[in-house]
């Protein structure tokens, strides 16, 4: 079962009129690249993504003003259930064989949980404005090994990473570059992740594990920084209104 959990568009106003709009303020000023990017590698039209990297629209913070979570530590079920109740939404995924929960009341403040399975990097990423989650291998395909980080900036509303080996641009429901070095290139998507409750996860896994609130970074967690953005009409950021579903298909 699919839960479709409330956010709100105040997310990026928030962190920016609130205390974290310290951690934003003094987070590192990475040289992203800039709209045009580098020639298309492979796998989309030029042309198409270029449309995609000219509307890609700052969502407030810098890069990694949205800290991802980098040295993920987990608890038990029992001590889980002490801090979240049965009905907390969590987006959930099995790591070398481990069942593994990620409470979105933590991860709307991180967007990104860079992870490893079997000694190789894995990105765990959710979307508050878009509700979705993906995960990624770290391997782009020239093989260098990368972490993810979050760039600030927005595609329809939808999440924009940026690899830390190439500083390259990939929203996140394409999973295609579409600005810097690797533009045109697809990350490879790793399936298995569930969207479901903390309570009917752990009737199933037991012996499960959960992400903990020790993430390293202080924040409000247990609250939503997004008000009514999950029932509301329109949206506070851009959308493009042609159909770029073709180029996650190719």
């Amino acid at each position: 079962m699919v839960i479709r959990d409330r956010v709100d568009l105040g997310r990026r106003r928030f962190l920016i009129a609130s205390g974290a709009a310290f951690a934003a303020a003094c987070a590192p000023r990475l040289d992203l690249p800039p709209a045009g990017g580098a020639p298309t590698a492979s796998g989309a039209a030029a042309d198409e993504l270029d449309q995609i990297s000219q509307a890609i629209t700052s969502g407030g913070p810098p890069p990694d003003g949205i800290p991802p979570v980098e040295k993920p530590t987990y608890v038990s079920i029992a001590e889980a259930s002490k801090q979240w109740r049965d009905d907390a939404v969590v987006d959930t995924f099995t790591i070398n064989g481990q069942a593994r929960a990620y409470p979105r009341i933590i991860t709307v403040w991180h967007e990104i949980v860079n992870e490893n399975a079997g000694g190789k990097p894995i990105a765990i990423t959710y979307c508050p404005l878009t509700g979705s989650t993906l995960v990624f291998s770290g391997q782009l395909a020239d093989g260098r090994a990368t972490t993810f980080g979050t760039s600030g900036m927005l595609y329809n509303s939808n999440l924009v990473m940026f690899d830390r080996a190439t500083k390259s641009l990939w929203p996140q429901l394409l999973g295609v570059a579409v600005r810097g070095e690797r533009k045109g290139e697809r990350l490879t998507e790793i399936g298995g992740a569930v969207t479901t409750t903390l309570g009917r996860w752990k009737a199933k896994f037991p012996d499960g594990v959960v992400l903990s609130r020790d993430t390293g970074h202080a924040r409000a967690y247990g609250t939503w920084p997004y008000g009514d953005y999950g029932t509301a009409n329109g949206v506070i950021f851009p959308v493009r209104a042609t159909d770029d579903r073709s180029i996650r298909r190719r």
